[in-house]
């Protein structure tokens, strides 16, 4: 049985290239189209909110966040 291996030829020289693209691939998934198609998700799965909640929400937590400046 043979195995497909994507990454068979890499070299010894290019291992550390390689590894920081996998490792910026890795860090960077959810940003540009992926961050945006994530937060449409949210979004419609959620429901209106009208600004007296909004403004009461940030009062309840406004003492935490002057505190962490």
């Amino acid at each position: 049985m043979q195995e497909n291996h994507l990454y068979r030829s890499v070299k010894k020289r290019d291992l550390p290239l390689f590894l920081a693209e996998q490792e910026w691939r890795t860090n960077h998934r959810y940003s540009g189209k992926n961050i945006m198609k994530k937060v449409m998700k949210y979004i419609s799965m959620s429901w209106p909110i009208t600004f007296k909640q909004i403004t009461n929400s940030v009062r309840a937590y406004e003492k935490q966040f002057l505190l962490t400046k």
